[in-house]
């Protein structure tokens, strides 16, 4: 019993290797390191050592730059101001921080509706003479003669300044 146990599991054993051994040598065949169907992990470090590569070059370049004492030029001449603003800030304190952006909030907020109360009022401007043009229009074509017929006078004068008006736009 015990020998054929013994048996058993040595050959499930050698199954197992044998199954082991064949994925390995798919493996070693791949081109990449992932799975297509599930995002394709291996975009990830192609990635990461890309960025990796590009940190190392701006390393050696800022060491390069130190070394001749020639930095880019915008950041020597950005630097300054940079170390200037981020004291004002940090001498501030929290209180007087928030303070500050919640009068910049209230500032923008209200040149936002400031704005919008400008747009309206052009807006109903816009309408209103839209409107009083619409009604004269109206009134003129809209004249009869006693007998009830419409006064042709005004109709061909309309339809002169509609053609008139075309003209202009072409």
């Amino acid at each position: 019993m015990e020998r054929q146990r013994k048996v058993a599991t040595n050959k499930m054993e050698q199954v197992k290797q044998s199954v082991k051994r064949r994925h390995q040598d798919n493996d070693r065949f791949k081109k990449f390191i992932g799975n297509k169907s599930e995002g394709q992990g291996f975009a990830d470090k192609r990635k990461k050592k890309i960025q990796y590569q590009y940190m190392k070059m701006m390393q050696k370049e800022q060491k390069k730059a130190r070394a001749t004492g020639q930095g880019p030029e915008t950041s020597q001449r950005m630097l300054p101001f940079r170390r200037h603003g981020i004291e004002d800030q940090k001498s501030l304190s929290v209180f007087s921080r928030a303070l500050q952006e919640s009068q910049l909030r209230k500032q923008r907020k209200e040149q936002k509706k400031q704005a919008f109360l400008e747009r309206k009022q052009k807006r109903e401007e816009a309408q209103a003479v839209y409107q009083k043009k619409k009604k004269e229009t109206f009134k003129k074509i809209c004249k009869r003669t006693s007998r009830g017929q419409p006064v042709m006078k005004n109709q061909i004068e309309y339809l002169l300044q509609k053609i008139e008006r075309q003209r202009e736009q072409t």
